[in-house]
């Protein structure tokens, strides 16, 4: 799917993906639903920086912030809850949050190193 982040022709449909069908490419394996006490902005923070996240994420989606680089917080707190696909990436191929269009679809998505 991360191919697609790079053709501009093709940007649209990476972003259409991450609204429905994204869900259905996660590995299993590596994603963890966040339950819906945990649901905020600050709390899956807290959770990416204890997986070791660094203070500045990329955001792809997430309406007006996609493409951008932006400190963990103010991605999540415009990301989390308001209806838009996004993939808040952390670290490159290992540590991300990804936000569905659906109603509690939030996960963490984390492969750890090895």
């Amino acid at each position: 799917m991360l191919e697609l982040h790079g053709a501009t022709h093709r940007r649209q449909k990476l972003l259409d993906l991450l609204d429905h069908a994204f869900i259905d490419a996660l590995d299993e394996r590596f994603c963890t639903l966040v339950p819906p006490f945990g649901q905020k902005a600050d709390l899956i923070a807290a959770c990416l920086r204890g997986l070791g996240a660094p203070a500045t994420c990329h955001v792809i989606g997430g309406g007006d912030l996609d493409g951008t680089d932006a400190s963990i917080e103010e991605a999540l707190t415009r990301v989390v809850g308001h209806g838009t696909g996004a993939l808040v990436c952390c670290l490159a191929g290992r540590l991300a949050y990804y936000e569905s269009e659906e109603a509690n679809a939030r996960f963490l998505l984390h492969r750890p190193e090895g």
